[in-house]
């Protein structure tokens, strides 16, 4: 594994705007990150629409080397852009996801056991059962959305019964991170995640005193170094989990579908040998790429 680029090419006559939602909508930003790699592997990014100013590496090996260094480059300052207006991220330092080593590893540790191997196979059939309902009821439907059918409940309901959360709430709680974490006004976006929050607390709170065998359960009551964790560390955790658990893989379940739409050769030859679906759900993966950037901040 090599080093990242030492220096630091500016660009030249680039003309560049990464956080241009257009970019990502409409254009082609695949041509954009082939021009960056190809010209200018260490990027700075002038600030831009209200966003700080940005180092931008595209080459895989760079932003690898930089990935694997936690004490070079930390998670507690964030990990998306945010507009400069909004300040640090209020996760940071305290979710699994915004957080460095040491107290990574210790948060890690808390529900690794509930995502590890043996874990998700004995969770095989109930998955099974869920994917069988949402599928059923979508093709019952005839002509669907199938982001809004498919996509979006097939992870959540996975992550509610990981979670804990009855199955009479997941409708409710699907309405609220459609709403907090999709497309949207932000004063919207903003109340469906206050609400979403004020419902993990009361489950939280529920699981405290009456503790049962799920995710949420674990983190209350585990302990990092003899202590209990915070109610706000408690709830940012849950909605971290929340949030991993289901907007990558909407994304990529809608993703994978589109492609396939686009080119249904591949589909039927999918269809044909089902012993390619393993490599498909990788290529699905690498295809659709959910997280269009990763953030790191130097801590030295």
């Amino acid at each position: 594994m090599s080093q990242p680029a030492e220096a630091a090419t500016p660009g030249g006559s680039l003309s560049i705007d990464l956080v241009d939602p257009e970019l990502y909508a409409t254009g082609d930003p695949y041509s954009i990150w082939r021009q960056l790699r190809q010209t200018a592997p260490l990027y700075w990014h002038q600030p831009s629409r209200g966003m700080p100013g940005f180092w931008v590496l595209t080459r895989y090996n760079d932003a690898a080397w930089v990935l694997r260094h936690p004490e070079l480059f930390g998670s507690a300052g964030g990990i998306l852009l945010r507009p400069t207006h909004h300040g640090k991220d209020p996760g940071g330092g305290s979710t699994l996801a915004l957080t460095d080593p040491p107290r990574h590893q210790m948060l890690r540790a808390l529900v690794n056991d509930w995502f590890s191997e043996r874990r998700v196979r004995a969770l095989k059939g109930q998955m099974a059962t869920i994917a069988a309902d949402i599928v059923d009821r979508a093709v019952g439907l005839g002509p669907c959305d199938f982001v809004a059918e498919v996509a979006a409940p097939l992870p959540l309901y996975v992550i509610c019964y990981l979670m804990g959360i009855p199955d009479s709430d997941r409708q409710h709680v699907l309405a609220l991170t459609s709403r907090a974490f999709g497309a949207g006004q932000p004063s919207t976006q903003r109340l469906a995640h206050v609400q979403l929050m004020e419902y993990l607390s009361r489950l939280a709170e529920r699981r405290r005193r009456h503790p049962a065998d799920d995710v949420v359960s674990a983190i209350c009551q585990a302990q990092i170094e003899g202590e209990r964790l915070t109610e706000r560390d408690i709830m940012l955790t849950c909605d971290n989990l929340l949030v991993g658990g289901t907007e990558n893989v909407r994304i990529t379940a809608a993703g994978g579908m589109l492609q396939f739409l686009r080119q249904p050769a591949q589909w039927e030859r999918l269809r044909q040998d089902p012993g390619l679906l393993a490599s498909a759900i990788e290529e699905i993966l690498r295809w659709t790429s959910t997280p269009t950037h990763i953030m790191r901040t130097t801590r030295r």
